[in-house]
């Protein structure tokens, strides 16, 4: 009986963190919502189709043609809210600071940097 209070305490715990807010660092890579959508190694066939240079260069395109900046962490797709901050970052590897909201799937960025480029 103890065994399965703790069990489901523990359940219940885990879900409930699930759901808050996390703030603080969050890494990923910060890309256009059209290549999440396809997952990120779609990449390289943005790039053939839309006469890309480079992967920012492409990002940057299909934000232009009315796509968002989004961050993708493993298989998850997250809104930003600093769009015009996004835009220097664009696809790259990112730190962002800020609050992520799991059940929205949106971060309230405050700050974002290079991977390598934080303190």
């Amino acid at each position: 009986m103890m065994k399965a209070l703790i069990a489901f305490l523990v359940l219940a715990s885990s879900t409930a963190l699930a759901q808050s807010p996390y703030s603080g660092w969050i890494s990923g890579y910060l890309t256009a919502s059209q290549v999440a959508a396809q997952g990120t190694g779609s990449i390289g066939t943005w790039m053939k189709k839309l006469n890309c240079e480079t992967e920012a260069d492409c990002v940057q395109k299909l934000v232009a043609q009315g796509g968002k900046y989004v961050l993708v962490i493993n298989n998850d797709i997250y809104q930003l809210s600093d769009q015009k901050e996004a835009s220097q970052h664009a696809g790259m590897p990112v730190m962002i600071k800020g609050v992520l909201n799991y059940q929205k799937k949106a971060i309230d960025v405050a700050e974002i940097k290079m991977i390598g480029a934080c303190d």
